[in-house]
């Protein structure tokens, strides 16, 4: 669990009223994501070669609502190349070709398809394109909670399975919610997970996805996730494959970069840690990391000798909008043999702000009665915020009405002081937090 506390501090004077003003932003990392497995029978994989995964799905799997139409499948391939898989992906779907930088677009994923009619094509696909591991995410039918299509789905699989004598690793989703949370998903993901692990026979593990994207930051609309749900959903179907199948790394240079997601302020920095590894039986040469949009993240590195690291930091300054970024490491294994790999990371922009007003501006009261007046909190940033709202001299008190505040929205609390004797300048404080898990 990994908590970030972010605090801004603005002071505002309107018409003699002193506003003080505090956002607090509490990052906070959400629930653990686990698989669960059931007992498999792994396929044989080794290093003569590459690990043949196929994307199944709909329109998630195609990438609707990402800014390149890659979805999940563009950072998964580099992730899992990254820490030395030699992966290509397989179907007879191509998305994403010109996405920067460039990937395996092959996949089976089919816009507005039911799961009824993925089942009746499956078994084709296989023909077509045979998978070590399948990726398979798609949602209920008809917007209810039956699963019998899914299984239909891994029936299929099976068949092809016995026919031809192999044994294909299956992540099997519980997929993503929508932005405004449908009860009817969620039992259709716990229904999932009963069928699931009636299957003893299958090697197939259980992907909590649903729980792997925060829904404020993460969703493009109400069905589709952004550039940033998709990296969320990579990191999971990852996560699951090492976890569960974990092939064999087979590549001679490993590439990573952290943190794998940054949500930052917009207009202040973002810091990285870029770790290289030599993981060949021979020395390493010539090396160098291009970091296209964190140029300070493009340096030489020094030779590696086999199982040897090394690593650096680097920042990027005033990032103001979210990107995602990439850094390749390349050089030359001894005697000349070229090798590269690329790793990604998503840094997402927030712009969380408050306005306040107070009405009226100033008041003339008789000593000894109540002063009452208004206080105006509008929420002008790209986030939502809890608020909480305290107020001075301490005898100042002002309601709390719903303290949840989307964005562009406004809240009005009716304040008091009693009994004045004297002039006084109240101060509101407001504070807005905004939890993301990481």
């Amino acid at each position: 669990m990994k908590a970030r506390l972010f605090s801004l501090f603005i002071t505002l004077l309107l018409s003699g009223w002193l506003i003080s003003v505090l956002y607090r932003l509490a990052f906070v990392a959400g629930p653990p994501l686990t698989a669960a497995a059931l007992p498999p029978q792994l396929p044989l994989l080794d290093c003569n070669a590459p690990v043949r995964i196929m994307p199944l799905g709909d329109e998630l799997t195609v990438g609707v609502g990402s800014s390149q139409n890659t979805g999940y499948r563009q950072v998964l391939y580099h992730s899992l190349r990254g820490v030395g898989y030699d992966v290509v992906f397989v179907g007879g779907e191509q998305d994403g070709a010109t996405a920067v930088p460039a990937f395996d677009t092959d996949h089976e994923g089919h816009i507005g398809w039911t799961a009824d009619l993925i089942a009746t094509n499956v078994y084709t696909y296989l023909v077509n394109n045979p998978a070590d591991i399948i990726l398979l995410h798609v949602g209920p039918d008809e917007n209810n909670a039956d699963v019998t299509a899914v299984m239909h789905i891994l029936d299929e699989i099976d068949r092809y399975e016995q026919d031809n004598g192999i044994n294909i690793a299956v992540l099997l989703a519980q997929v993503i919610n929508n932005a405004t949370p449908d009860p009817t998903i969620t039992e259709f993901n716990n229904n999932l997970a009963i069928s699931a692990t009636a299957r003893t026979t299958d090697t197939l593990f259980l992907v909590d996805m649903e729980n792997s994207l925060d829904y404020i930051l993460d969703m493009a609309d109400n069905t589709h996730p952004n550039d940033l749900g998709y990296f969320r959903m990579a990191r999971t179907w990852q996560k699951s494959l090492v976890a569960n199948i974990n092939p064999p790394a087979c590549t001679p240079v490993q590439v990573q970069k952290t943190a794998d997601t940054e949500v930052i302020i917009s207009g202040s920095s973002v810091n990285f840690t870029i770790f290289v590894t030599n993981t060949g039986n021979a020395g390493w040469r010539n090396i160098t990391a291009d970091d296209p949009l964190a140029p300070a993240c493009s340096q030489t590195v020094p030779d590696l000798l086999p199982d040897n690291s090394y690593s650096y930091n680097c920042t990027l300054d005033n990032v103001t909008n979210s990107f995602l970024n990439y850094i390749t490491v390349a050089g030359t294994h001894v005697p000349a043999t070229s090798v590269s790999n690329t790793h990604l990371v998503y840094v997402v922009t927030i712009t969380p702000a408050l306005s306040l007003a107070l009405s009226p501006p100033t008041q003339i009261v008789l000593a000894g009665e109540t002063a009452v007046f208004t206080a105006t909190i509008t929420n002008t940033g790209t986030v939502p915020l809890t608020l909480n709202l305290t107020s001075s001299p301490a005898d100042t008190n002002c309601t709390s009405p719903a303290n949840n505040l989307a964005t562009g929205e406004a809240v009005q609390y009716s304040c008091s002081k009693t009994n004045v004797t004297q002039s006084f300048t109240p101060v509101i404080t407001a504070t807005g937090i905004f939890m993301v898990f990481q």
